[in-house]
């Protein structure tokens, strides 16, 4: 129960410090702000998936903690840069 709860509040922490926002469930008026509300959506998400990943590798292949956080975190990174290809893509052109 409370490896489930911890993983709850990450991805609202992500949520929130990606969109600038504390509602993820209110679509904000501006076009700048749900721009960002949208981008904080998804790096959520890759939070979320990150952390099923590791908790389906601990109950299912039983492996080591250590071995299941890093694929989880492995897992959230390259989601989490795949949803930031533009923004990344924007730097780099500076």
């Amino acid at each position: 129960m409370i490896p489930i709860v911890v993983l709850t509040v990450l991805t609202y922490l992500a949520f929130v410090f990606f969109s600038e926002s504390m509602n993820p469930f209110v679509k904000p008026a501006l076009h700048m702000h749900r721009h960002r509300w949208r981008y904080g959506r998804r790096m959520a998400i890759a939070v979320l998936i990150g952390g099923v990943c590791t908790f389906l590798l601990l109950e299912i292949a039983a492996m080591p903690v250590q071995n299941a956080a890093g694929i989880g975190a492995g897992v959230a990174v390259l989601l989490g840069l795949c949803f930031s290809a533009k923004k990344i893509g924007y730097l780099l052109r500076r």
